[in-house]
């Protein structure tokens, strides 16, 4: 309605025109006869008044043009947005390989919260919900080269990193205010919901992973997700959520099940597995999440490399011997937390399964650092 109403305006601007038009003809006439120095002054005058709503309606046109333009682009958005909505396979609208990059872009900015992935725009709700990845099982895994084994409880790692609208979740039930969500040290004065880019809208889309927070609100995250698994019960009492130690997300990241054994990161030349420098349709942004299924992890993890850099729990200092043990009261001055995977500011060959990050604050907040949840059996010892 609104576009049929702006092509009336511009038909009527365009007669306006045609009859001021057909009026200074006329007049241009009468200065010819009369010659320009002998013309009549209320000739010239009125010729000039015509030249000038000429030039109105013009103006008038052109606007009306850029509004109509405008219009059309975002009832083509509202149309192509409506069929993404109402198809009922989101994952293979975004993370079909075959699918060019581009499209599964533009699809998945599109869709924003409206993305129906399970782990996406939704909070777990089993044990066995599409949120997990397939459990490892409780055992001793090698985690580098040589004989450096560590003993590790049964844990399962979620599909995607922790996403804008999930983190939204723990904002708007008062997570900040919620005492219970914050360790003795895990709130210092200076930490708020008011988040760098959260006001900015390529960034904030619910299907981004979540950026900008430090690794206190990503373990009161944790926390606050896990008393919710409780009281929901569909979590037992000896499983937390929380962050993975760095053991369990090199795990997630490399270890064959079913094989048995680690598996390498080897995309081939000039391929890119995860969002890096390099894959310039992106713009040098973080992506939404899962939009990379070559790079995906064995055990179905998407997004382990790239993207954003994902907080562990353990001790960058303690790597490997002790790499498999969370810490827990932090203090902010305490230099000593590992991130993995890269980011996209990184370069290709910074960013991979096997990439780990300077030694960091627990405080520190960036653009590039989000996190994953991991769904952990309790020690019994």
């Amino acid at each position: 309605m609104i576009s049929q109403e702006i092509k009336e305006q511009i038909a009527h601007q365009e007669r306006i025109i045609e009859n001021y038009s057909k009026t200074a003809k006329i007049l241009e006439l009468k200065v010819a006869h009369f010659g320009y120095g002998h013309t009549p002054s209320y000739i010239i005058k009125e010729l000039q008044e015509c030249e000038e709503k000429i030039q109105i309606c013009k103006e008038e046109i052109k606007k009306l043009k850029a509004k109509q333009k405008q219009i059309i682009q975002v009832e083509l958005h509202n149309t192509k947005l409506q069929v993404l909505i109402q198809a009922q396979n989101h994952v293979a609208l975004l993370e079909n390989s075959q699918v060019p990059l581009v499209q599964r872009l533009e699809n998945a900015r599109l869709l924003e919260h409206a993305d129906k992935r399970v782990g996406v725009c939704t909070l777990p709700e089993d044990i066995d919900d599409k949120y997990w990845c397939e459990p490892f099982p409780k055992g001793k895994y090698k985690i580098i080269e040589g004989s450096t084994f560590v003993e590790l409880q049964e844990f399962r790692v979620a599909r995607y990193p922790v996403t804008v609208w999930q983190f939204q979740q723990f904002v708007n039930e008062r997570g900040y205010t919620n005492k219970r969500w914050w360790t003795k040290e895990g709130k210092p004065p200076n930490i708020s919901p008011e988040f760098l880019l959260w006001n900015v809208p390529a960034w904030n889309a619910g299907n981004h992973p979540i950026t900008s927070v430090s690794w206190y609100e990503a373990n009161a995250f944790c926390l606050w997700l896990t008393a919710r698994a409780h009281s929901a019960g569909w979590m037992p009492n000896e499983y937390e959520i929380r962050l993975p130690t760095e053991a369990e997300w090199i795990i997630a990241a490399k270890w064959d099940v079913k094989l048995k054994q680690m598996c390498s990161w080897s995309p081939p030349a000039n391929e890119y597995w995860q969002n890096v420098q390099e894959v310039s349709i992106i713009n040098n942004i973080v992506s939404p999440v899962g939009l990379f299924p070559q790079g995906v992890s064995p055990c179905g993890a998407l997004d382990m490399a790239g993207n954003v850099w994902e907080w562990c729990s353990s001790s960058r200092n303690a790597f490997p011997m002790q790499a498999h043990v969370a810490k827990q009261n932090v203090k902010p001055s305490t230099r000593d937390l590992v991130l993995r995977g890269g980011s996209w500011k990184e370069k290709n060959k910074y960013a991979g399964w096997d990439v780990r990050s300077v030694a960091s604050l627990p405080t520190t907040t960036l653009n590039d650092r989000g996190f994953r949840v991991f769904m952990c059996s309790r020690s019994k010892t």
